[in-house]
């Protein structure tokens, strides 16, 4: 039992911290493109 409530938030955790990634990638990507079309607009 104790285990089992122990393992939860350390995969919920994993879980999270791989969406934070995936959402923090897509967002310097989103901002890297932006910046290279600020810079070919002028």
């Amino acid at each position: 039992m104790s285990f089992s409530v122990h393992a939860e938030p350390a995969s919920l955790q994993a879980v999270e911290w791989q969406w934070g990634t995936l959402f923090l990638q897509d967002y310097v990507n989103s901002n890297y493109n932006f910046m290279l079309m600020d810079v070919n607009g002028r």
